[in-house]
């Protein structure tokens, strides 16, 4: 029971982050039903594509990162379509973190975010080093410290709430999918599910609750996250969530900062991991130059003047969750036919609901590019 724990603490720790705090912005500008739709929407097709990647990762022998079983089943320009998907996913979930942690801290103490978001990079980089096992525990006490953080948030936005805060918008092309890149990003997950299994070690026919448990805990705690924000604050909210919460006295807005950190510290870690252990296992890149490799590109991005947080997370959630969603799907039906394993679980083929959610994604994908140009 406690590897299962440890488990879905892992893939949690990895999806729950920095993207959280800018949904709560986008619902505000698609309208808080189209904001709610996205979420279910696209967190439906990502659960199926997680629970399909899991499948992979069970009819496969031998340990690998997304890159890897890309490779087996696709071939060399799998992988390498996979590592750059990765690479934008992970680096820019890792800059909106170091950028996000930086400026959280230096809303409490004063000063230059920058500052911050390198001292901040020197302490939690390390752990990164010592890899999964250090992190996994970790995360399982930030997970329930995130809980009951998080229930404090929701009580205390209980009584700003205001029913004329429900404003429905209509439907127009730009506002309505406004989400889509952000929400997409927020979910993002598929790299902490290898990572998940090795923490299951022999306890693989868990692997499947733990999927769902783990996909499925950020959607809902996404969707009572936003519809709080928006119907306490209106369309009074800023990009990151919690700097709103000034306005509503200083011990919310301590709590919810002290959630934010809780959250982009564990997702940090986690999306370090992830991308640690690619260029080790599937690259042969000793554990050094990996680390470096990992931690120091973000960094050096930042201080080279990187500095958008909802324009971060919204290109490399839809670039990356997209390429990587349609891979794993053509992965999972190759895997079907020349897995070397049987599998704890086994999904059906539905090849529309496949196709429609390469559509989506694909759109999703055009319309992220198209809208930061525009």
């Amino acid at each position: 029971m406690k590897k299962e724990y440890y488990a879905v603490a892992t893939m949690i720790g990895m999806i729950v982050g920095a993207g959280m705090l800018g949904i709560p912005y986008t619902f505000v500008k698609s309208g808080i039903f189209y904001g709610i739709l996205n979420l279910l929407v696209i967190g439906f097709f990502v659960t199926i594509i997680n629970l399909q990647l899991g499948e992979i990762i069970l009819r496969t022998k031998g340990k690998h990162q997304l890159t890897g079983y890309a490779e087996k089943y696709l071939g060399r320009w799998g992988k390498e379509l996979m590592m750059f998907a990765m690479i934008v996913g992970v680096y820019g979930a890792m800059i909106a973190y170091l950028i996000g942690s930086g400026e959280t801290v230096a809303s409490f103490f004063g000063g230059n975010p920058l500052f911050y978001t390198v001292i901040y990079f020197l302490i939690f980089s390390s752990l990164i080093y010592f890899g999964i096992k250090t992190v996994s525990r970790t995360e399982l006490f930030f997970m329930f410290a995130r809980l009951g953080i998080f229930l404090a948030i929701l009580i205390s936005l209980a009584v700003f709430i205001r029913p004329e805060n429900f404003v429905h918008k209509s439907f127009s092309l730009s506002g309505s999918f406004f989400p889509f890149g952000v929400v997409l990003f927020s979910l993002l997950g598929m790299s902490s599910i290898p990572e998940a299994r090795e923490v299951l070690e022999k306890d693989a026919k868990k692997f499947k609750k733990v999927i769902l448990l783990g996909s499925i805990i950020p959607i809902i705690t996404y969707l009572l996250f936003s519809v709080f924000f928006v119907l306490a604050f209106g369309t009074n909210i800023n990009e990151v969530a919690t700097i709103t919460l000034k306005s509503a006295g200083i011990f919310i807005f301590v709590i919810g900062s002290c959630f934010a950190l809780i959250g982009m510290t564990t997702a940090y870690l986690a999306n370090g991991v992830a991308l640690q252990e690619m260029y080790n296992y599937d690259y042969r890149i000793n554990r050094k130059l990996s680390f470096i490799f990992t931690c120091i590109v973000p960094l050096l991005i930042i201080l080279l003047g990187v500095k958008s947080f909802i324009k971060t997370i919204g290109i490399a959630g839809a670039v990356s969750g997209g390429i990587s969603a349609v891979l794993v799907m053509l992965m999972f039906y190759k895997a079907k036919k020349t897995g070397d394993r049987t599998p704890e679980y086994s999904l059906g083929k539905s090849r529309i609901l496949s196709a429609t959610a390469a559509v989506i994604f694909i759109l999703g994908i055009a319309f992220e590019i198209i809208s930061s140009f525009s």
